[in-house]
């Protein structure tokens, strides 16, 4: 098995300026249609940057949670007695545990960051394990072979081979971090671009509404076309090599 040592996602100059684009177009919209709209641009920034933040945090957090977790369940017996009960545990539903939180943590930043991370983990902690449990029996043997024990088959055999998963699970992780952050803030739980979207909703005022929408989606594809889709077709590659 052949391992590079590095993932090189853009290979071409008219790579660049597409990237250059893609990253240019959701703060030429926002700098244009603040001027329309009379939204103070400084804030548009501040809201979704803080949402942002939140979400970035709780994904650190969820991968450094998920990952363990998914190498301990992947272990032949003890994953299959634990496996149904984190599988009940991830269909519940986490905005009823919203109010808990609240109570415990008080409105602020910890409590959203804690509602994305029971929110987030799952997607990511079920695609890593798939992905060691589906891995080929051929390829486990070759690398036990080869000398692949212990830490080195981990580092050299299952990290490879869990990255398609990582890539995938955090694709719809942070896609429903999205979701649960802007939903915990429309509520009022913190301020934040759904805080925005909820002012502007309160206010009637569709214009302002509308824009907001278009720049959080916008903002979105621009994540996901510079890092998470680039990455999910090399990290396929990688694991195979």
């Amino acid at each position: 098995m052949r391992y590079s040592h590095s993932i090189k996602i853009y290979k071409k100059r008219w790579h660049l300026l597409i990237t250059f684009i893609t990253i240019a177009a959701p703060f030429i919209y926002i700098f244009v249609f603040s001027e329309f709209t009379g939204v103070k641009t400084g804030q548009v920034f501040i809201d979704l940057g803080t949402s942002f933040i939140r979400v970035l945090i709780a994904y650190i957090i969820s991968v450094g949670v998920a990952i363990p977790l998914a190498f301990f369940l992947g272990q032949g017996k003890i994953g299959d007695f634990f496996l149904p009960v984190f599988d009940v545990l991830q269909s519940f539903p986490s905005f009823a545990i919203l109010p808990l939180l609240v109570v415990w943590f008080g409105i602020g930043n910890a409590a959203a960051i804690f509602f994305l991370v029971i929110t987030m983990a799952w997607p990511i902690l079920f695609s890593v394990l798939s992905s060691l449990r589906l891995a080929r029996k051929d390829l486990e043997e070759a690398a036990f072979i080869f000398g692949a024990r212990g830490w080195k088959k981990f580092f050299l055999f299952s990290l490879p081979l869990s990255l398609p998963g990582l890539i995938t699970g955090s694709i719809v992780g942070i896609g429903e971090g999205w979701e649960a952050i802007v939903g915990a803030e429309i509520i009022g739980i913190t301020p934040g671009i759904g805080g925005f979207l909820n002012n502007a909703s309160r206010s009637g005022d569709i214009k302002i509404l509308a824009f907001g929408i278009i720049a959080l989606l916008l903002f979105l594809f621009t994540l996901n076309k510079l890092i998470w889709i680039p990455l999910l077709k090399k990290t396929h590659d990688y694991a195979h090599e």
